[in-house]
């Protein structure tokens, strides 16, 4: 048993926990710089990650380099330049221009602390010429005639959301899946045309319920299995459906019909998680996993522990505490919104497209491998702090900054929230 150097709670680090800080721990010249156990407790590391996540806080300024107004997650006045999209991914700046050579006199953290506050940020995280007439959205791609959706993709006509994935058409909705149609709907998959439904698959013209699977036309029910035309988990025909339910749209106010599901449904029972095919899992909210353990909001992991919010359609293989994205993950740990094929990530946030072999980077994407210590690299390999380097004096390198990192006791520790671009109540760590 460990105790949290944070909060001091008591967590346990197993043995197989220590094969995969083994099986990710990277190696340079045959020689393997093994990732020590964690100092913090999962929920702390997860605090920690977050604090370099902000979400839902946007303000209006101008881009840095061509003057235009522009929506942003930064405030106006940052100590680093920030970008509009169309400048960012401009040929107008270079990224390595802000590169510095490695002090073994300083820490690691201070040098990229001086790194980060010169270096340009992107104005919003979202997938680049994905994002079309929805300004107001971030943490996403794919989005269409959207407004205020964030951590969502492939939706179009979506407006006050979260979590919202392959859906149109929705209002006001929570982590909802291929759905259409739909307001104030939370956790749930495949639903067309339903409001205030929760926990619920495959289910269309359903009003607050809970628990559906296959069913149409159901009203205060819970825990129905294909049926059509409830009331109250009482069968009805269509007629008496309609007329019941007229009744309730024409004289109550939504508020007095949730009240009043929420009295049923307290007295009906319900399952202990909302997992469904997943083999061999601990946690809640896992779609198609297996393997997966202590993890939430999940889809499509394999071999994972300690995650969260790692959606998509494509597999994510044998990675921990990775909080956010998804989409073709492999040997990766500790990182914060990655994803898109990337594989073998240490301590990144923001990293993806084809990335691989980067470590405390930051911003990067592209294809690019080989960096530590990077931010906004794309297309670049064999790079510190911004520093291009090549094959053999990457490789050369490296290894004596990590053996510097051990002896001040930053190697294989996430960057410190003092690194962090936001105040800590812009950011969801505080969820």
């Amino acid at each position: 048993m460990k105790t949290c150097a944070w909060c001091s709670t008591g967590f346990t680090v197993t043995n197989e926990d220590r094969a995969f800080y083994d099986k990710v721990s990277p190696v340079f010249n045959d020689v393997q710089y093994s990732i020590p156990e964690p100092t913090l407790c999962p929920d702390c590391r997860q605090q920690r990650r977050l604090c370099f996540r902000n979400e839902r806080k946007l303000y209006k300024r101008k881009c840095d380099l061509c003057q235009k107004r522009i929506v942003s997650v930064y405030q106006p006045k940052t100590p680093f330049p920030v970008y509009c999209q169309e400048c960012y991914w401009s040929d107008k700046w270079d990224e390595l221009e802000y590169g510095k050579t490695f002090d073994f006199e300083k820490s690691f953290f201070e040098q990229y602390d001086i790194l980060i506050r010169k270096s340009p940020h992107l104005s919003l995280v979202v997938v680049s010429g994905t994002i079309k007439n929805s300004e107001y959205c971030n943490q996403g791609g794919y989005l269409k005639d959207s407004y205020l959706v964030f951590n969502s993709a492939q939706s179009e006509g979506c407006l006050y959301g979260k979590g919202v994935i392959r859906s149109t058409d929705c209002i006001d909705c929570y982590k909802i899946y291929s759905s259409e149609l739909c307001y104030e709907v939370l956790n749930c998959y495949n639903c067309y045309t339903c409001s205030y439904l929760f926990d619920s698959y495959n289910s269309n013209n359903c009003f607050f319920s809970s628990h559906l699977i296959g069913c149409s036309y159901c009203f205060f029910c819970t825990n129905l299995r294909n049926k059509k035309y409830c009331f109250e988990n009482n069968q009805l025909t269509k007629e008496e459906w309609e007329m019941k339910t007229n009744e309730i749209f024409g004289a109550q106010k939504n508020k007095d019909s949730l009240d009043h599901f929420f009295k049923i449904k307290a007295q009906r029972f319900v399952p202990h998680t909302e997992t469904r095919n997943s083999e061999n899992c601990s946690g809640n909210f896992l779609q198609n996993c297996s393997e997966t353990h202590f993890s939430f909001d999940c889809e499509n992991t394999e071999n994972c522990k300690y995650c969260s919010d790692l959606r998509g359609l494509e597999p994510k293989f044998m990675n921990a505490d990775i909080s956010f994205l998804g989409n073709g993950i492999l040997y990766s740990y500790e990182c914060s919104t990655i994803g898109f094929h990337v594989e073998r990530l240490f301590s990144c946030v923001d990293v993806y497209s084809g990335v691989s072999d980067t470590l405390y980077s930051i911003f990067c994407g592209k294809n690019a491998h080989h960096l530590f210590g990077c931010i906004s690299l794309h297309h670049k390999s064999y790079c510190i702090l911004n520093k291009q380097y090549t094959k053999e004096e990457y490789e050369e390198l490296v290894p004596k900054i990590i053996e510097h990192m051990q002896k001040t006791g930053e190697w294989g520790e996430f960057f410190p929230p003092a690194l962090s671009p936001f105040g800590y109540n812009e950011t969801v760590a505080n969820e």
